[in-house]
């Protein structure tokens, strides 16, 4: 795979989500999941003034911003990471399941892909989101049921390494 046409990728992924935060911020967390006729992607960011970080959700109760160019922002977010999948695909490399991107207001990035076959009726989005915000960001849900998820999960792989 071209990697200068990958690393042109990460960059306008990561230029799409810079545009829709609102304030100045120190570190991206994105996480997104890409199949045939399925997509998620989320991503929480560090403001610069504050240590809890921000679900990119929040952003339109949190600022005044313009929900609609919000959305097509967000879209463009989803297409982007649909591209980068597409071209795992063209190019003859196994397509991924999960993508994680994490860069820094300095231009520092990592990107990791997962491969799990994420049809398994064991877990579904939700779980996984819980688990990967806990993993990453530290966050323990304050609700009672995804408390409950995160523990099980927790309890599941005590002694087991990833």
């Amino acid at each position: 795979m071209d990697h200068a046409k990958l690393d042109r990728m990460y960059q306008t992924i990561a230029q799409t989500v810079i545009e829709m935060i609102p304030e100045e911020w120190m570190k991206v967390y994105l996480y997104g999941e890409v199949m045939e006729g399925v997509q998620r992607t989320f991503f929480y960011y560090f403001p610069k003034a504050s240590k809890e970080p921000v679900y990119f959700l929040d952003i339109i109760e949190l600022f005044e911003v313009n929900e609609e160019e919000f959305e097509q922002l967000r879209e463009q977010l989803n297409d982007h990471l649909k591209s980068l999948w597409k071209e795992f695909k063209q190019s003859g490399h196994e397509p991924w399941s999960t993508f994680m991107i994490v860069f820094d207001h300095t231009g520092k990035f990592n990107a990791e892909y997962g491969y799990k076959d994420l049809s398994d009726p064991a877990t579904d989005f939700f779980e996984r989101r819980l688990i990967w915000e806990y993993k990453y960001l530290g966050l323990i849900p304050k609700d009672d049921f995804a408390r409950r998820i995160l523990e099980e999960y927790l309890k599941d792989t005590e002694g087991k390494s990833d």
